[in-house]
C-alpha cells in the first residue's frame, strides 16, 4: 500500500501532503475505515513520524532567518490542523496527549521568540479544534 511506503520514505513534505490530501476528502472518517481500519492505522503512524520528524527540526533550529522560521511554523500549523482533523477519527488521546506535553516541553527551550510564541499557539489550537469537534460530536 502507498501509505506504507510514504511512511519508510522519510519526506516530510510528502507526508504532509499525504495527509492533506486525506483530511479535504469528502467523508475522511468512511476512508480511514477503509481496509478494516488499516487506512486509519497508517495514517496515525504517518501523523505520528511526521510530527517527530518535525520536532526533531525545531528542536535542532537554531537559525534566526525568518525565511527558515517561517517555513517551520508553516508546517507546525498544517500538522496541527491535521492532528486536529485526525483527533476524531484515528489518532489516540494519548499520542495527542503526548504530541503536546513534547511541543511544551520544546517550546519551553526555543529561543527564537517566533518561533515559540508559533509552537504555543499551535498548541492552543489543537486543544480548542479538539475541544471544538468533540462538542460538534
Amino acid at each position: 500500500m502507498i501509505l506504507r511506503e510514504i511512511i519508510s520514505s522519510e519526506l516530510p513534505r510528502t507526508m504532509l501532503l499525504s495527509c492533506e490530501h486525506i483530511a479535504r476528502a469528502r467523508h475522511p472518517a468512511s476512508i480511514l475505515r477503509e481496509s478494516s481500519g488499516e487506512i486509519g492505522i497508517l495514517v496515525s503512524k504517518l501523523v505520528k513520524r511526521l510530527a517527530a520528524i518535525v520536532l526533531t527540526e525545531i528542536k535542532e533550529t537554531s537559525s534566526e532567518s525568518s525565511e527558515e522560521v517561517d517555513n517551520i511554523v508553516l508546517t507546525l500549523k498544517r500538522l496541527g490542523k491535521l492532528v486536529t482533523t485526525f483527533s476524531y477519527n484515528c489518532i489516540n488521546s494519548r499520542d495527542i496527549l503526548h504530541f503536546i506535553s513534547t511541543l511544551c516541553k520544546v517550546g519551553e527551550q526555543i529561543k527564537t521568540d517566533k518561533l515559540r510564541s508559533s509552537v504555543f499557539a499551535v498548541i492552543a489550537s489543537i486543544s480548542l479544534g479538539i475541544k471544538e469537534s468533540k462538542a460538534e460530536a
